[in-house]
């Protein structure tokens, strides 16, 4: 783990003790769970003759498969996407195409150049799925077609972070929201916010996947999951919770 886990207060923390849950705290307790790849548990992660991440396993047991090579792990910590290869589930919890989400990430970049390197995605297409992404100095954001939800503050290089897109069930794609770091994010510009998810297809993944975005850049992930739910409370556990094993500002 890097540093400031098992501290018992994260790096930066500001909230009162009374509102982090226990260190034997887990997402998969929340209703709504359904799956988080963690990092520092060794076991989760395999490795080609290379040294390339070839599966990661979640906690729940959903396989991320490694598209592409190069996609390397510090073990016990992390698993870093170089760019252009992703990991990928056939897989999307028999969510509708239009459900009540939170999807978590304990994650770094370099400094960025480009606008939109995808974080995650649900669905095969760049335009009717949802998905979120983190681009240059400017910009967390929801992607989908036709528009995207930019959000701000500025992006930071090279520290790790909490990152929660969240969104309520049959909600238009320009309320998706963004939390950073126990922060919510505000609006920097949107377009196209009155369209809907359509697209039901079995898949998710992590980093870059869709044909015709911009150069995916590197992405480093301590911790992933998903939860069909939506609460500002379910929010800050799962903050409070990254804060105790991660040292992740709160």
């Amino acid at each position: 783990m890097f540093v400031g886990a098992g501290v018992g207060v994260g790096i930066g923390h500001t909230r009162p003790l009374g509102l982090i849950p226990p260190p034997s705290y887990s997402p998969a307790e929340e209703t709504g769970y359904l799956d988080n790849w963690d990092g520092s548990d060794v076991s989760s992660v395999a490795l080609d003759g290379s040294s390339n991440v070839t599966t990661w396993t979640g906690q729940g047991r959903t396989v991320f498969t490694a598209s592409g090579t190069g996609i390397t792990y510090t073990s016990g910590q992390s698993v870093v996407l170089p760019g252009p290869a992703y990991l990928s589930a056939a897989t999307r919890f028999g969510l509708a195409a239009n459900p009540a989400l939170t999807v978590y990430a304990v994650f770094r970049h370099p400094a960025l150049t480009e606008l939109d390197s995808r974080v995650w995605q649900l669905g095969d297409d760049g335009g009717n799925s949802l998905a979120g992404g983190v681009g240059d100095t400017t910009n967390y954001s929801w992607r989908y077609d036709g528009g995207n939800r930019q959000m701000g503050p500025a992006t930071v290089a090279n520290q790790w972070r909490v990152i929660i897109f969240h969104r309520a069930a049959d909600a238009t794609y320009g309320e998706g929201n963004i939390r950073l770091s126990g922060t919510p994010l505000t609006e920097n510009s949107v377009g196209n916010p009155t369209g809907v998810p359509t697209n039901v297809a079995d898949l998710l993944t992590l980093g870059g996947y869709v044909v015709g975005l911009d150069a995916q850049e590197q992405l480093e992930f301590a911790e992933f999951g998903v939860l069909n739910a939506n609460d500002t409370a379910l929010h800050e556990r799962i903050e409070g919770y990254t804060s105790w094993k991660w040292g992740t500002p709160v």
